[in-house]
């Protein structure tokens, strides 16, 4: 197993960039 301090950084970045790249998804379907 990992470090858990590192997994939860990790996982934390991961989920944002996960999320944000949702959002430019989402935007770019609704314009195009």
């Amino acid at each position: 197993m990992l470090n858990f301090r590192f997994c939860g950084e990790a996982g934390r970045t991961i989920a944002s960039n996960m999320q944000t790249m949702a959002g430019v998804i989402d935007f770019l379907r609704g314009h195009f």
